[in-house]
């Protein structure tokens, strides 16, 4: 069930990436996200209420936490984006973001058969080569390696921090994660001066991104409360491969060698899981 849960996650969070940098062609992609949070915040506190639960306040600060290293993690991504070079910012973040709750596992005592841990590790090169684009060269790859940094340790606080709510909290972590992001973005736009608008026509994207990001991060919660984080972790941050498929589907756009092995990879790494 946990693992059927991070494919969900997989599934929700590669579409939602899509349609969020397709949202950002026509509009300030911080000012997107900001956007997306303020919904997923409203459309997760109805969700919570219906589906109920008795969150702690452990939840709730872990979910704050949660929501604070997301929106820092995808700041520094961006702007590595735009002032750097995308083909070190991207991997970088994909893969130093899921080795923080790997080797969290790790530590733990995760206790997992040689063939899980095979297909953990195969899991993360197949985020490594999927994640591998072309990108304009800005600036220096020490500065690429900054920002990846930053990244990968603002989405891993986010990975780990979803997988600390107690059994019965229902997905009321994820209520706090959509506010605390949603504040850090909106002091990000104020301190870069970058423009809040968004054309008029874009909102139902933004709440359908909205919908499937927060349910995304509902869902991996669950499944960290179900199976392992280490494997958890890994199955769902293949996210990229599902973005990387829709970009083909829709925008018709050329699927690179690589990024198919890393397609390749993943599915073997989710059969080796799955197997163990």
């Amino acid at each position: 069930m946990a693992i059927a849960l991070a494919l969900v996650v997989a599934l929700f969070a590669g579409i939602s990436d899509f349609l969020g940098g397709l949202s950002s062609r026509s509009a300030p992609a911080m000012a997107v996200s900001a956007a997306a949070h303020g919904c997923g915040f409203v459309l997760t506190v109805a969700l919570a209420f219906a589906i109920g639960g008795s969150p702690t306040s452990a939840d709730l600060w872990w979910g704050a936490a949660a929501g604070v290293g997301s929106a820092v993690g995808l700041s520094a991504i961006y702007t590595g984006y735009a002032k750097s070079t995308t083909a070190i910012v991207a991997p970088v973040a994909g893969v130093g973001s899921v080795s923080v709750p790997v080797l969290w596992a790790a530590i733990d005592g995760d206790s997992l058969s040689s063939r899980a841990w095979i297909g953990v590790v195969l899991g993360v090169v197949a985020i490594l080569l999927v994640s591998l684009s072309r990108g304009a060269t800005r600036g220096s790859a020490l500065t690429a390696l900054g920002y990846g940094s930053i990244g990968a340790t603002g989405l891993g606080i986010l990975l780990l921090a979803f997988s600390k709510s107690t059994d019965d909290s229902g997905i009321w972590i994820v209520a706090p994660s959509r506010l605390s992001g949603l504040v850090v973005l909106l002091l990000v736009l104020r301190l870069t001066r970058t423009s809040w608008a968004i054309p008029r026509a874009m909102f139902p994207t933004i709440v359908l991104v909205a919908a499937l990001s927060s349910s995304a991060n509902a869902a991996y919660a669950v499944a960290t409360r179900q199976g392992s984080l280490a494997t958890v972790a890994v199955v769902a941050s293949m996210f990229p491969a599902i973005t990387v498929l829709m970009a083909w589907l829709v925008l018709k756009e050329r699927i690179r060698p690589v990024q198919l092995t890393g397609i390749v990879v993943a599915m073997l790494a989710v059969g080796l899981i799955v197997a163990s």
